[in-house]
């Protein structure tokens, strides 16, 4: 994402977007008439000291004045001002934040506020510093702009998009906002339009290095990587050493089977070029290349790079307790005597097409089943859709109750009106998804729609549930292997995404004794030893007839939006099959010993011989 710099230039642009010089605007302090001669002289001398880069001596003109006036609130702004530009962030936040409750009310304040608090991983108290200076500028474009990047890290995308789309309205010209666009469109999986806007974003800055690297980045993943190459080649002419454009490069080559040479173009990248984002994927690339030369040992520790980077980006940590307490919930509610009582109240309106669910951890073979499936001449894949945890999160009484024990009064009397609203809400989404003629069935693999069983069985009986499972050694690595940008703080250690892995096991398998579930369990290990027994087999369990299609599901020209875009493009190979015993040596072994009662229950072979190493 691209963000708002402060502007501090006496001659520079204001950056509350009036279009005069800072010195004629936010610069030219309002001075209240109580002041004494003596206080706005010094106020005047530091301020132009400051303008002049002599932080010490303006500081310590303003800390006279608040020896005198301690409760001087542009004195304590202006410090604040020149503790953010000497790196100290938390005595920035504490200056500027009493000068604004001191009665500053510029606009612009509240923004320079913004931007050392989101600096201080603050986000919300940053929303609010920036929908004031928005409320009292609406005009203020740099302010909007940011306020979408944080919905933009936070997740919320369609707030972000809106916003962008808003400064777009009034700066048809504004670069930024085309490009951070595309970046939402992105992470919506709107791929097709994330290319458009980065286009956009380069007709207006074609000398933009980083524009260019962008739309590499869009390309590679929608697997056109002629054009991928040349974008990136373009990013690196006009910026040596550009370190999103060498990982497209580096991504190009491994494709290519060109793993050392990958490395080689890694090596190339000017880290002055690459913001903190950029680091989590230049580490995991390293990481996936030296994985492809056997050099296990350096791969580990690039990814646990990629991951400590991720961490301090996103400024979270796995809350175990807040993870697993939705699930405590759905465990304690959904009994099977309470299952059936809710049942009998529902009745099932015949429609097509109807989703199929393919669930299952992240990274155990949920994109491949997808591709397979979405081959087949009666079923269409949507790839992953949110309508089920929006639908439950919708799910709340007249008390303010929510999910599930909203359903006490929500399916009362014989009345399942709510759920079959629901139903019918989830349809109306799909639909508006895109026309499926002739399907009758349309894939949602959504992985982790296997934590909310219990509402797809409420709503969908007659929906297949296909439940991917992968060694768990396999697994918990992939995942801490990957890069995911956005949630899944659980992944950033082994042991995390282990005991996350084991808790969403386990509650499948208590879902599966509660819930008459139309569910099949199939194992990706499986369907690479004997692709043609097992399709056939899935294909039998969704209700449809043998199709050929699905053992060519690699030629299909539908591009994956997850993880797996890249290998999905290949036929079936075995490379990732018992990939753990490359890194047993370096998992702990009371993460072995978690794992180990999860593995022999899926019938996997024991791990005790690794065990008493």
């Amino acid at each position: 994402m691209t963000s708002v710099a402060l502007k501090v230039g006496r001659n520079d642009p204001c950056p509350c977007g009036s279009g005069k010089q800072f010195k004629h605007c936010c610069g030219a302090l309002k001075q209240s008439r109580s002041l004494s001669t003596d206080v706005a002289s010094m106020l005047r001398e530091a301020f132009n000291l400051q303008q002049h880069r002599q932080a010490a001596q303006a500081a310590a003109l303003y800390q006279r004045i608040l020896q005198s006036q301690p409760r001087h609130p542009e004195a304590h702004y202006l410090l604040g001002f020149i503790e953010y530009q000497a790196g100290n962030l938390t005595q920035a936040a504490d200056l500027m934040g009493k000068a604004l409750g001191l009665g500053l009310t510029d606009a612009a304040a509240h923004y320079h506020y913004a931007v050392v608090l989101l600096q201080l991983h603050r986000a919300a108290e940053a929303t609010v510093q920036l929908q004031t200076a928005l409320a009292k500028k609406p005009d203020f474009d740099d302010a909007r702009v940011n306020l979408a990047n944080i919905y933009f890290e936070l997740g919320s995308f369609n707030e972000a998009e809106k916003l962008y789309r808003e400064t777009l309205v009034r700066q048809p010209e504004n670069w930024k906002a085309y490009h951070n666009l595309a970046h939402v469109f992105y992470y919506l999986g709107n791929i097709d339009e994330a290319i458009r806007y980065f286009e956009q974003a380069i007709k207006i800055v074609p000398q933009y290095a980083e524009a260019h690297a962008s739309l590499a980045t869009m390309l590679e993943v929608n697997n056109q990587l002629v054009e991928a190459e040349r974008e990136a080649l373009s990013a690196l002419e006009l910026q040596s050493g550009n370190a999103s454009a060498s990982v497209v490069i580096a991504k190009i080559l491994r494709r290519g089977q060109k793993p050392g040479e990958a490395l080689a173009a890694l090596d190339k990248i000017d880290f002055n070029t690459a913001t903190q984002r950029t680091l989590i994927t230049i580490w995991n690339e390293r990481g996936q290349n030296l994985d492809r030369l056997a050099r296990y040992h350096e791969a580990f520790d690039a990814f646990a790079q990629s991951k400590k980077a991720l961490a301090a980006f996103r400024g979270l940590s796995y809350n175990k307790k807040e993870r697993e307490l939705p699930l405590d919930e759905a465990e304690a509610y959904f009994t099977r005597a309470r299952t059936a009582q809710l049942v009998k109240t529902l009745r099932y309106p015949t429609t097509l097409p109807l989703p199929v669910f393919v669930v299952g951890f992240l990274r155990s073979g949920t994109t491949l089943v997808e591709q397979i499936l979405g081959s087949h001449q009666d079923i269409a894949a949507a790839g992953e859709l949110e309508f089920t945890l929006k639908i439950e999160q919708g799910l709340i009484d007249r008390q303010g109750t929510a999910y599930p024990r909203s359903l006490d009064s929500l399916v009362t009397d014989g009345d399942g009106a709510a759920l079959m609203a629901s139903r019918e809400q989830y349809l109306r989404q799909l639909a508006a998804l895109g026309d499926y003629p002739g399907k009758k069935w349309v894939v949602d693999k959504l992985p982790f729609n296997m934590l909310h069983l219990p509402l797809i069985r409420l709503l969908f009986p007659e929906s297949p549930i296909i439940h991917v499972v992968r060694h768990p050694l396999d697994t918990v690595l992939s995942c801490f292997f990957q890069a995911f940008l956005h949630e899944h703080e659980w992944s950033y250690t082994v042991q995390d995404a282990a005991e996350h892995y084991i808790r969403a096991v386990r509650h499948v398998e208590r879902m599966k004794e509660a819930l008459d579930l139309r569910y099949m369990q199939i194992r990706y290990e499986d369907l690479v030893a004997d692709p043609q027994t097992k399709v056939r087999s899935l294909l039998s369990f969704v209700g449809v007839d043998w199709d050929p299609n699905c053992l060519k599901f690699y030629e299909n020209k539908r591009v994956a939006r997850t993880a797996s875009y890249e290998q999905v493009t290949r036929p079936l190979y075995s490379n990732s099959v018992n990939r753990y015993l490359n890194y047993i040596d370096m998992i702990d072994e009371e993460t072995l010993s978690l794992l180990e009662p999860v593995i022999v229950a899926l019938g996997y072979e024991s791990l005790r011989g690794s065990l008493g190493r």
